[in-house]
């Protein structure tokens, strides 16, 4: 994933929906949209321990929400009552009280940014079961295909299983190193470098357009 795609999605407000659509839900929710931008910068939320996951599309950092932790001192000025879950939780509220519905298309279910996404499975298919030329541009999996979809396209292929392996224990290997770990990254404030931005347009893969940008540090 390009570094200027790198993105966690807080929350999703509408999806599928026209460019006129669109232009609309932001002409309504505009007077709302700094102080909806600005929220993370008065209600900060902390992500912990990062890990590598992965599933059929894609590969991606994950955290999880920072609670109170057990050998917090007298020094530390961190709200740790206020968590990522309720960001999110009023991120969803101060958007439905500008007066749009809320049409997320699912529940997001961690906080995650996508480091990579699978284009093709050619590393781990066979020399000898080489899917023939015509055939290279169609392997091509979106963030909502299936893994039905990619077979039907090589259902003469087989996978080969010690590449898949291979890969598995890499990324294994990386979240061992990742539990020990406490440099740059280990723990994050949402927000915090940037600030939160709120994008429209067609978002796949960090594309789109800003509609408003939040306060960072």
């Amino acid at each position: 994933m390009p570094t200027d795609c790198l993105h966690m999605t807080a929350m999703e407000v509408v999806h599928s929906k026209t460019p006129d659509e669109i232009d609309e839900l932001v002409k309504i929710m505009q007077p709302k949209l700094q102080n909806i931008a600005d929220w993370p910068f008065t209600h900060r939320a902390k992500l912990i321990k990062p890990m590598l996951s992965f599933d059929g599309s894609a590969c991606a950092v994950s955290w999880i929400p920072a609670g109170w932790p057990t050998n917090i001192t007298a020094e530390s000025n961190h709200d740790y009552s206020y968590t990522y879950h309720h960001l999110r939780r009023d991120l969803f509220n101060v958007s439905k009280d500008s007066g749009v519905v809320v049409e997320s298309r699912y529940s997001l279910p961690s906080a995650h940014i996508t480091i990579g996404r699978y284009i093709t499975l050619i590393d781990h298919i066979p020399s000898k079961h080489e899917v023939p030329a015509i055939k290279k541009d169609r392997l091509t999996i979106l963030s909502d295909s299936s893994q039905a979809d990619l077979q039907s396209q090589i259902s003469d292929t087989k996978l080969r299983n010690d590449q898949m392996e291979k890969w598995v224990k890499a990324l294994e290997e990386i979240n061992k190193w990742l539990e020990n770990y406490t440099g740059p990254g280990a723990d994050w404030i949402v927000g915090e470098e940037r600030g939160m931005e709120i994008r429209t347009g067609r978002l796949w893969y960090g594309g789109g357009e800003t509609a408003a940008f939040g306060k960072g540090s």
